[in-house]
């Protein structure tokens, strides 16, 4: 549990960050290197309380609290239906979808794998 704690807090470190530099993503594009810029002050202060919530999460964790297993459960899940729409978003104009697609069963493959793990660690969180 202290790595998925360490990781959380990684995360929002990263979440922070971005808020602060304004900075929303960086990937790869045809053109070398693309840096997506936050759109507005808002979406700076939503980073920032995702990151804020997922400090929160890494504590009840860390103190192994049902409550925090729970909301791990919702956070691997959210996590995979927020990245689908923003897959699509990315791929923008282009007709052909097709690796979106892939990517998305790809990474619901890898998403419920790492649901069941979560599952399993049940039996170390208070009731």
């Amino acid at each position: 549990m202290t790595a998925v704690t360490v990781a959380l807090a990684g995360m929002a470190v990263m979440c922070w960050s971005g808020a602060i530099l304004g900075i929303q993503s960086v990937y790869t594009g045809p053109n070398g290197l693309a840096v997506i810029y936050f759109p507005d002050m808002l979406s700076r202060y939503l980073a920032a309380g995702l990151g804020m919530a997922m400090l929160i999460l890494a504590a009840g964790i860390y103190r192994l609290r049902l409550l925090a297993w729970r909301a791990g459960l919702g956070l691997l899940a959210g996590s995979w239906v927020y990245s689908v729409p923003k897959m699509l978003a990315i791929d923008g104009a282009q007709s052909d979808h097709g690796r979106v697609i892939i990517f998305s069963i790809a990474s619901l493959v890898v998403t419920i794998i790492w649901i069941r793990w979560w599952y399993a660690q049940r039996i170390h969180f208070q009731p």
